[in-house]
């Protein structure tokens, strides 16, 4: 696996979460470590059918969806981004606006107030962190481009570079699949019996960004909580569905992992909004840090954030 792809499959399991959940789990295993809220309690009992909640819970791809939706809409979006050497004062930034125009099939991407500051382009022209071209790999479009790169999930027998980025989009977007995270084995895999013994999994009501949520939290429970803990690699996971339609508004997540070949300490908060019929990506913060082996560690702050959009 070359040092590109590890980036890139790193980076997209941080972005989305590893939304790596079975349809075929056992409802009734995961009902038991689930706890409501008083108020929770009520309402399931007149509004909330817990048993389809959970089930839409573990096989939800709308937040994929969001993501994807990007692919073919006209938006404004501002970029942030900073790097640290030693978490302090920032080595390079970039600042810009830019704006996405798509006319099926195809979209273009114009850039401006863009103000770059310290090393982060090699005199090459080149970036300097690997964690800036894979930004620019997920949020940028150079020229005209009529290719959708995550158009499909299922791709006819891929070989080589795509055979590993289809195993990818496998285990972010479709749940139910089998597919093994390389060296984590199945950490990832929060919803299986093994993995939940760890976590303690709970649902409560709560108004955010002015709409009524249920929450579903995924924290683990106080004796793994040590950063040392290799146990586990996701930490805590928070995402708000909205209360009548169960669309994900908001999700928040820190995960940490560490093997022999890479390592990563990352928290994520990513707004979700609906716009006329389709969802859409609102706002991304990513805060954290992470190695590839024969690579110096890439500690990171970046907010994008999207508006105008349509489609």
């Amino acid at each position: 696996m070359t040092y590109l792809f590890k980036s890139i499959y790193l980076f997209t399991l941080i972005l989305l979460g590893f939304d790596n959940r079975l349809q075929g789990q056992d409802i009734d295993a995961i009902k038991q470590f689930i706890t409501l809220d008083s108020i929770t309690v009520i309402a399931s009992q007149q509004e909330l059918d817990i048993d389809s909640f959970i089930t839409y819970i573990v096989t939800d791809q709308s937040f994929y969806s969001a993501f994807k939706n990007l692919r073919s809409a006209s938006y404004d979006f501002s970029n942030w981004v900073e790097f640290f050497p030693k978490k302090k004062q920032p080595a390079a930034t970039y600042n810009s606006r830019a704006r996405q125009t798509y006319t099926a099939p195809c979209r273009q991407m114009i850039e401006s107030d863009k103000v770059v500051k310290g090393d982060f382009y090699e005199k090459t022209g080149d970036y300097h962190y690997y964690t800036a071209k894979l930004y620019d790999r997920l949020f940028f479009t150079h020229g005209l481009s009529c290719v959708d790169t995550v158009s499909s999930l299922n791709e006819d027998k891929p070989k080589g570079m795509e055979r590993h980025v289809a195993e990818l989009k496998k285990l972010m977007f479709s749940p139910g699949v089998d597919v093994r995270v390389p060296l984590l084995g199945s950490k990832t895999t929060i919803f299986e019996k093994d993995m939940m013994q760890y976590y303690d999994y709970s649902i409560a009501f709560e108004e955010i960004n002015q709409q009524a949520c249920y929450r579903f939290t995924i924290d683990l429970k106080p004796e793994y909580r040590d950063k040392k803990e290799s146990k586990t690699v996701i930490k805590k996971l928070q995402t708000w569905f909205d209360q009548s339609t169960h669309q994900i508004v908001k999700r928040k997540y820190r995960i940490i992992g560490k093997t022999i070949a890479y390592s990563f300490d990352v928290m994520m908060d990513i707004d979700v909004i609906s716009v006329g019929r389709k969802y859409f990506p609102s706002m991304i913060q990513y805060d954290g840090n992470w190695k590839i082996i024969g690579r110096p560690r890439e500690n990171a702050k970046f907010v994008t954030l999207f508006s105008n959009i349509s489609y």
